[in-house]
């Protein structure tokens, strides 16, 4: 065990009262190796959920690009988000109002993506414009990568 799993109260250990953590109901369930890891990971789960948006949206012939920015914290850990359609704002939140989402449902999310996305929806891209700006958000991906190295 390790200093936090338990409390010491003079020599009887007793287990930490603490409540347990809520689990996720995950959105998307990876196979393979880090598919426990995945599962859990709440950023994991708000980037598929607007992965899957995306992919939606563009099967109903509304294309459209879908941004995900996590935001403040750790890498893994972030403290807010916000929901980029077509370079637009079209929702923001906390990391605890994203949680509160995964508890209830795994698609809630992604309910509430598709309700901010439609709520400010501009007129649909042609196929070649939601290219550029597909391309674009590479670029800012990769531009993003090498400022985070340093380099």
């Amino acid at each position: 065990m390790n200093e936090n799993s338990y409390v010491n109260f003079g020599r009887k250990p007793y287990t930490d009262l603490r409540p347990a953590p809520k689990p996720i109901i995950p959105f998307f369930k990876p196979d393979g190796a880090y598919a426990g890891m995945a599962a859990n990971d709440l950023d994991y789960q708000m980037r598929r959920s607007a992965e899957a948006l995306e992919g939606e949206l563009a099967e109903a012939g509304e294309a459209r690009v879908i941004q995900l920015a996590l935001l403040g914290g750790e890498p893994k850990h972030s403290k807010s988000w916000e929901l980029y359609a077509d370079g637009a704002l079209a929702a923001s939140g906390s990391a605890e109002f994203a949680l509160e989402c995964f508890h209830c449902s795994g698609t809630r999310f992604l309910e509430v993506c598709r309700e901010a996305v439609a709520a400010n929806a501009a007129p649909a891209f042609s196929p070649r414009e939601h290219e550029l700006l597909e391309a674009v958000r590479g670029i800012a991906r990769a531009e993003a990568r090498i400022a985070a190295s340093g380099e």
